[in-house]
């Protein structure tokens, strides 16, 4: 038996297609489903609630992804333990493919490819993430973004979520590269941000993310290498590459500014690709 935590805020639109797809997946390999609302004004509670076992759902009043985490880990039965976030789809074969890889007891996180659906996206946020994902960041044991999973020994790296933007950095960051594995023949498919400034709200929020890691918990760090992000010859004659580095930059600058404007606060997220 696994245990699966899907937190959701406001996700009416994409809910029901996450849950489903988790539910072929589970047919390989029972477990529980715990879906955790917070702070939803939406529909997001009945859509989820409407499936009956094995979907549990709980409704948390205030907006927080952490406390989510939190409140479903305290109710969680079994391992490994999945976290997925609310609006995406998975592969028939992950969740028993990525259970089958922790329970072998040599890696403690570990996480299907990733999958962008850009039919809808601009030219630039496509080269984008066709640049992004073929990173070395991407290639080299990249857990999380989406969709990531541990081991009962993994979990026990941790006491709780703090409340912080990057979770997901903050989860891969608990385990060394050996430690970590990104599972082949299993993937989960997000719809990318159809425009270019949807996607630099999102880009500055994962790196104020980061930024807010570094400072709050700077011993996670040595557990964060991966391959660095080394850039070539081939990489300047790539028109794909100069849409990467200029969204990249800008989400710098910006991430920097808020930083020290203490906007930590503040929630940009995509709205344009809140359909699957």
């Amino acid at each position: 038996m696994i245990s699966i935590i899907i937190p959701a805020y406001n996700e009416e639109a994409v809910i029901s297609k996450t849950i489903s797809s988790v539910l072929d997946a589970i047919k390989q390999e029972p477990g529980e489903i715990i879906v955790v609302c917070n702070g939803c004004v939406d529909r997001t509670f009945d859509v989820a609630s409407s499936f009956g076992d094995p979907v549990q759902v709980l409704n948390l009043e205030a907006g927080s992804k952490t406390a989510a985490l939190n409140a479903g880990d305290s109710v969680a039965k079994f391992f490994p333990r999945f976290y997925l976030d609310a609006d995406i789809l998975v592969s028939p074969n992950a969740i028993k493919d990525i259970a089958a890889v922790l329970r072998s007891g040599v890696v403690h996180a570990a996480a299907p490819k990733m999958n962008c659906i850009l039919d809808q996206s601009e030219w630039i946020v496509r080269a984008f993430y066709k640049t992004w994902l073929s990173r070395p960041y991407h290639k080299s044991g990249h857990v999380g973004s989406g969709f990531v999973a541990i081991s009962e020994e993994g979990r026990r790296r941790f006491e709780k979520f703090p409340p912080i933007i990057a979770d997901d950095e903050f989860l891969r960051r608990q385990f060394m590269l050996h430690e970590r594995a990104v599972v082949e023949n299993t993937w989960f498919t997000i719809r990318a941000p159809k425009d270019v400034a949807s996607l630099i709200k999102v880009k500055t929020r994962s790196r104020l993310g980061t930024i807010q890691l570094n400072c709050l918990f700077p011993e996670l760090a040595i557990k964060a290498s991966i391959s660095r992000d080394k850039i070539s010859a081939v990489d300047f004659l790539n028109p794909q590459f100069w849409a990467y580095a200029w969204i990249v930059l800008n989400a710098r600058l910006r991430s920097t500014a808020q930083w020290k404007a203490k906007k930590t606060s503040d929630w940009e997220r995509d709205e344009t690709s809140r359909n699957l």
